[in-house]
């Protein structure tokens, strides 16, 4: 077929064709749209990291005032908050942190109360400690685990209740992990002698 076989008709001259400068570079679309991504993703880890703020601070102030079923409840909202953001990984650093961080100051205020001979707050704190480490929420922390597990036996011994102590320090060498095991097996050892040395009275 020549050239001249097609009709000029063919071609519709009403056809608006788009100008070249007006298509834009999947490129420069791409870039934009990663831009806006990772300021959306910024906005919400601020968003996120202003709600841990205040539920950490109403947490904080519960403690301060001995309301310890509030302090309790806001420090479950503060991790629970946390755990959600990061998409439920255990894993994540910052989670790992700021949950060593949590229970670690949990069982420190527990130790306060001990010695003060608050058993009763004591062990409401180590009791929901336990819940938190218990793996099936927030994951494994075998460390932790025989921190709380530790303290727990220290509140039964303190109550002269010898044999649920001696059950619970079992339970902790379980927990004895590699990475810290010089510290958590040398306490809970400790802890083992002193209650033997009751029960052999």
């Amino acid at each position: 077929m020549s050239s001249n076989d097609y009709d000029n008709n063919d071609f519709d001259d009403d056809h608006e064709y788009p100008n070249v400068q007006d298509i834009e570079e999947p490129s420069h679309r791409d870039t934009i749209q990663k831009t806006q991504t990772s300021e959306l993703q910024k906005s919400r880890e601020e968003l996120n990291l202003a709600i841990l703020q205040k539920l950490h601070s109403i947490a904080q102030q519960s403690l301060s005032n001995m309301n310890v079923e509030n302090a309790l409840e806001s420090y479950e909202k503060c991790l629970d908050h946390y755990y959600q953001a990061v998409g439920q990984d255990s894993t994540h650093h910052g989670f790992q942190e700021y949950f060593h961080e949590i229970l670690k100051l949990l069982n420190d205020c527990a130790l306060k109360f001990l010695k003060e001979e608050r058993v009763q707050d004591a062990m409401k704190i180590l009791s929901r400690c336990e819940e938190f480490t218990n793996g099936s929420t927030f994951g494994s922390f075998p460390g932790l685990r025989n921190l709380t597990f530790n303290h727990i036996a220290c509140c039964y011994r303190r109550l002269g209740k010898f044999e649920k102590a001696l059950e619970y320090l079992n339970m902790a060498l379980e927990f004895a992990v590699t990475k810290e095991r010089m510290n958590t097996l040398g306490i809970t050892h400790i802890n083992l002698c002193a209650i033997h040395s009751h029960l052999n009275k």
